[in-house]
């Protein structure tokens, strides 16, 4: 018996339910790879794909780690069927994730974002200070500090940082960003629709 099917053994014997499974492209940068998910009631297991029927997992992901959004960039060179892809990330990494169809996706999407949420419920409130530095805000160009939760989505904490830093307007007239050292271009962070996409 192989590894990944030992792994969901076990998974399904210590009362974890297999919700969904199925087979995904996953993007990162320019490179794509062939992979199968198997989401189950609080993980993500990510394996090759089948290849003499056997599976090698890649990654093992708590859904209390997880986030995902729609993807809506439609105009990225090289990549088509933005209307069956999704955003799938954990801590430092991100995805582009397409499916067969768009049925799937909103299947995907939709059990993700529903096991995402309960998985963070049961965690231990967790609260990290952020620090917020304005950037291409006229007359403003000093910093807050925000306590952020691990239940706040990056509309929340946009939120709060308006209010701190005087600011007026609502979320979506500002993007948040997250900078890794001097040297690193800023990201942009995505995450709304019911808090499924949260601070890590």
């Amino acid at each position: 018996m192989d590894a990944c099917n030992e792994k969901m053994m076990s998974l399904q014997a210590a009362d974890h339910t297999l919700l969904t499974e199925g087979p995904v492209k996953l993007k990162r940068g320019w490179r794509m790879h062939k992979r199968h998910l198997f989401l189950f009631t609080d993980v993500l297991l990510i394996s090759n794909t089948k290849y003499k029927k056997t599976f090698k997992i890649k990654h093992e992901i708590p859904l209390s780690s997880l986030w995902t959004a729609d993807y809506l960039d439609k105009k990225v060179k090289g990549h088509t069927g933005a209307g069956q892809s999704f955003i799938l990330g954990w801590p430092t990494v991100n995805f582009v994730a397409t499916v067969s169809s768009s049925e799937l996706k909103k299947q995907w999407i939709s059990l993700l974002q529903r096991y995402i949420c309960l998985a963070k419920e049961k965690e231990e409130p967790k609260t990290i200070p952020l620090q917020i530095l304005t950037a291409d805000v006229k007359k403003y160009s000093h910093s807050v500090t925000v306590n952020v939760k691990n239940s706040d989505t990056v509309n929340d904490t946009i939120n709060m940082s308006l209010a701190m830093l005087g600011l007026s307007g609502s979320e979506q007239e500002y993007q948040l960003s997250v900078s890794r050292g001097k040297k690193g271009a800023p990201q942009p962070l995505i995450g709304e629709c019911h808090g499924q996409c949260k601070w890590e």
